[in-house]
């Protein structure tokens, strides 16, 4: 399990800032016993809706040591927030570098620190990087799906 954490030069940079861990796993304990000693930092446990977490965030962080689709990264930019994650499996390809994220080494919780406060220290940038994610998504709306499929069976119909 991989431990986030600002250096102290890094948490000066963002006073104020926290970190709110959502869902759940066998490490639960052991960040629970961590987040305790740690002032701003609170773990939520399992959440059946993260739409309210993804409005109050500045910033989405996904550390992942491995990711199949990144469904959380498409939330997130959705939700017009930037993305702090690793580089590994779909993340690479859900995340455009710099544009609508920022993604750094997996298992270096330096670079992912440097690159959340470097955010959190930038409001215009994140502004820009969740308006880039949210045009990135918007294709994919449950809408634009169904317009796609309608437009498609119309094309077939026709057709015969």
């Amino acid at each position: 399990m991989q431990t986030l954490s600002l250096s102290r030069s890094q948490a000066r940079s963002v006073p104020g800032a926290h970190l709110l861990l959502a869902g759940s796993g066998p490490e639960e304990d052991r960040l629970k016993a961590l987040a305790v000693e740690s002032p701003g930092v609170q773990l939520l446990g399992r959440l059946d809706e993260i739409a309210p977490l993804l409005a109050a965030a500045d910033v989405v962080a996904i550390p992942s040591r491995q990711e199949g689709q990144g469904i959380v990264a498409l939330e997130a930019m959705a939700a017009r927030r930037p993305v702090v994650a690793t580089c590994v499996g779909g993340l690479v390809e859900t995340i455009q570098e710099g544009e609508t994220g920022l993604l750094v080494p997996a298992e270096d919780p330096r670079s992912f620190g440097e690159a959340l406060a470097a955010l959190l220290a930038d409001p215009h940038r994140r502004r820009r990087m969740g308006e880039a994610g949210r045009a990135r998504v918007t294709p994919y709306t449950l809408e634009r799906m169904i317009q796609r499929l309608e437009t498609l069976y119309q094309e077939i119909a026709a057709r015969r």
